[in-house]
């Protein structure tokens, strides 16, 4: 059983929190030197939201495991000189920012799923007019558990994945109803990989599209929200095909009065 953080650790813990929330959102406003649309990319850790910033940023062309290999290595500087206990249990890969052309500009923040109480950081120090919430489609692989491979391992990889899956769809539906982002456009990404069997269909016949609650939403929130499935790790640019349908998806409804009303050229 684990102990419980003492009083002082738990102040120190919650002051340092502060701080770092305080430093993020100075970043947010001194950063935004010109005004575009801009994007939350949430979700849990290791779904591939970082994987999508930089193939839509760079394409193929750079190597995604050396990127992410050499940001692991940078976050474990980060907490290995960090006194904070919090801090250090929670470091993530750090959080990072591109804009891109589609839309007239819109600018995408790829936040770490480790600490997901700083999302709301973002959608209070700026106008957040979209939420791409990636998932790892995987999950729904390992809920379903062949006799002959059901090991302690796997049944512990089921338990895991049933626990993400029950705790995402919550945070994804309180994200919905934050005040601060219903006019905002809901993308739901089910990163999928080569080998998953459920890649070509439809993202409303995917399995996790009812674990995740998006046939339940009522129509006043359903409007704004839908579900692609993608392969984040063979995008291939913001141009790519396999996009085109999300931006369609963006400029529908960002340019609905129940939104931001928004004009594209």
């Amino acid at each position: 059983r684990r102990s419980r953080p003492s009083r002082g650790r738990r102040r120190a813990s919650e002051a340092a929190m502060a701080m770092l929330c305080r430093m993020i959102s100075s970043f947010i406003q001194s950063s935004m030197a010109r005004e575009c649309q801009q994007f939350l990319i949430v979700g849990p850790e290791g779904s591939g939201k970082t994987t999508m910033l930089y193939r839509l940023r760079m394409g193929q062309a750079i190597d995604m495991q050396q990127v992410l290999a050499e940001m692991k290595e940078a976050a474990d500087k980060v907490a290995k000189g960090s006194s904070d206990p919090e801090i250090k249990a929670n470091i993530d890969d750090g959080y990072h920012y591109e804009e891109f052309a589609m839309l007239n500009t819109i600018g995408m923040w790829d936040v770490p799923g480790k600490m997901r109480s700083l999302w709301s950081t973002f959608y209070k120090a700026l106008t957040i007019h979209g939420v791409f919430f990636v998932v790892d489609a995987k999950d729904e692989e390992m809920l379903h558990i062949k006799d002959k491979q059901r090991t302690a391992e796997a049944e512990q990889r089921k338990a895991e994945a049933e626990q993400r899956i029950r705790e995402y769809k919550q945070l994804l539906h309180s994200l919905m109803n934050e005040d601060e982002l219903r006019a905002a456009v809901i993308t739901v990404i089910f990163n999928v990989r080569k080998d998953d069997a459920l890649a070509g269909i439809n993202a409303e016949d995917h399995p996790l599209y009812y674990r995740y609650g998006i046939d339940e939403l009522p129509k006043e929130r359903g409007w704004r929200v839908k579900a692609f499935i993608i392969n984040c790790d063979e995008l291939n640019g913001e141009t790519d095909p396999a996009f085109s349908k999300v931006q369609t998806h963006l400029r529908t409804v960002l340019g609905d009065p129940r939104s931001f009303n928004l004009q594209f050229g």
